[in-house]
């Protein structure tokens, strides 16, 4: 397919020459590019974005459902929730975004004077 426009350069009809090779062939390369940005640059990071928000739901739900407090509880519970929402819950990416969610539903809390910074 990419050989094509030579071919055509070789196709010499009355001193005209048959361009549309040459279009087809640019066209071929930008679909090619196009799929590669999709594919290596936008997908990863919709899947991360998707992940997140996922974490920051569950987290939220969780912190619904149970309160505050036995944390060993929610986390185990959080990580039932992402299983079921079909995420592999051995990664660190989805152990990480989970506690991410958690430290940003903690300083929420925090800023809202719903809880107090534990001192150190």
């Amino acid at each position: 397919m990419l050989l094509m426009p030579v071919s055509v350069l070789a196709e010499d009809v009355q001193g005209t020459r048959d361009i549309s090779a040459w279009v087809i062939c640019l066209g071929v390369c930008c679909m090619l590019l196009v799929r590669y940005l999709l594919v290596r640059r936008i997908l990863p990071l919709v899947q991360f974005h998707r992940l997140n928000e996922e974490a920051r739901i569950v987290v939220s739900a969780v912190e619904g459902l149970l309160g505050r407090g036995s944390g060993e509880q929610k986390w185990a519970q959080a990580l039932e929730f992402m299983a079921a929402r079909g995420y592999k819950v051995d990664s660190e990416q989805v152990q990480e975004s989970l506690k991410a969610a958690w430290q940003l539903l903690d300083m929420a809390q925090v800023l809202a004077g719903i809880k107090t910074i534990p001192e150190e």
